[in-house]
């Protein structure tokens, strides 16, 4: 019998750990989009438009980088303490993520109205990261989301 209730808690807690324990596909996947949010952050192109959706684009690579090791931090644990606050930063940066989507089509027009080729290189550089990003945090924020409401429900 003893044996027994060892082995039930033992099959318990393994099943409570899968449940909040990512995949090495996600995991790999998570950490190629934390890189290219880490990757090197262009300087002012002189196009305001763009510079601007490049700001934006860096704090929502910061703040999507500052849930990511957080929930990295708390996924050894079994619960997540502070998981509200987490989960409702990660709504304000997907609120953020929209809103700049929105800047993406003004800051693409002003790209076509630059002609110096210095300066459209550099407006080029930085709306490629802004593109990039958008599409980073696009999939890891859902992706932490449900990380963070695994890790808030205990399972």
């Amino acid at each position: 019998m003893k044996k027994f209730l060892m082995c039930a808690v033992a099959m318990l807690f393994m099943g409570s750990v899968a449940a909040t324990a990512q995949t090495p596909e996600e995991k790999q996947a998570s950490d190629e989009r934390i890189a290219v949010l880490k990757a090197d952050r262009p300087k002012d192109c002189g196009v305001k438009e763009i510079d601007d959706v490049v700001a934006k684009c860096k704090t929502i690579a910061d703040a999507t980088v500052a849930i990511a090791d957080a929930t990295a931090v708390a996924s050894g644990e079994k619960s997540l303490p502070n998981g509200e606050e987490l989960l409702a930063k990660v709504e304000s940066t997907i609120k953020e993520l929209t809103d700049v989507g929105t800047l993406m089509g003004g800051a693409a027009s002003a790209l076509t109205s630059v002609k110096n080729p210095l300066k459209l290189k550099s407006a080029t550089k930085s709306l490629n990261y802004a593109k990039d990003v958008v599409a980073a945090a696009g999939e890891e924020l859902p992706y932490q989301a449900k990380l963070i409401k695994n890790l808030i429900a205990g399972n």
